[in-house]
């Protein structure tokens, strides 16, 4: 499983930035995007957890991994996703 934290548009320029609250973390609390293998999932599973919510996304990554058993991996510095205002 991959997980990508968010780069920030800077106005129309093609440079972007790490939103600076979660550098230090390099995302390990903030997962924008996910990519994974059709199938890596199980159905089976119960997640229950509410989108839309502040850490809505560390829900998942957690309930991945100890109920799934799936380790989410964070690439923001080698795959980029833009967030735009």
């Amino acid at each position: 499983m991959l997980t990508l934290t968010r780069h920030e548009w800077s106005g129309g320029e093609a440079t972007s930035s790490l939103d600076p609250q979660f550098v230090h973390t390099m995302g390990s609390n903030s997962q924008d995007a996910w990519i994974w293998l059709n199938g890596t999932i199980g159905p089976h599973i119960s997640y229950e957890i509410p989108l839309g919510i502040m850490g809505c996304d560390n829900a998942i990554a957690h309930r991945l991994l100890s109920k799934g058993g799936v380790i989410p991996y964070n690439l923001g510095l080698d795959l980029r996703v833009f967030h735009y205002d």
